[in-house]
């Protein structure tokens, strides 16, 4: 989902173009890689505004999904400080992060507490925490 990607425009934050990326990994779904998709220009730019509305697009579209639980996997930045709304320095996204969320009533992802589901006052941020999709529906 190409609307994921990182904010910056640093090489290390910008895609392959579609060719060479089809070209690494052949036998994936490259619909979504619309031309200009790693420009950094207009609704793909490094800047505010532009964030901002992709970050509001990214929450369209998962709102608009049928399914309950989906996995959303992305950067730790444009998470951090586009996904959820608000800039919230509290919340650290690691190279290997993970977070449960569901929408507010504003229509923002809120994390949910895991330990207060769980009946644990222990932090659920372990990997191998097995999570029944019936504590969500």
């Amino acid at each position: 989902m190409p609307e994921l990607q990182e904010e910056s425009d640093k090489p290390c934050d910008t895609g392959y173009g579609t060719p060479e990326v089809q070209e690494l990994y052949n036998d994936m779904d490259y619909s979504r890689l619309i031309d200009g998709w790693n420009s950094k220009t207009g609704f793909w730019a490094p800047h505010d505004e532009a964030l901002d509305k992709r970050a509001s697009w990214v929450r369209d579209f998962i709102r608009s999904r049928p399914e309950k639980n989906i996995a959303v996997v992305g950067h730790g930045g444009f998470f951090k400080y586009r996904l959820h709304g608000t800039v919230n320095e509290d919340r650290w996204y690691g190279n290997a992060g993970w977070s449960v969320n569901q929408f507010d009533a504003a229509g923002n992802l809120e994390p949910i507490d895991l330990a207060n589901i769980r009946g644990t006052d222990k932090l659920a941020t372990d990997a191998t925490l097995e999570l029944e999709r019936s504590e969500f529906a």
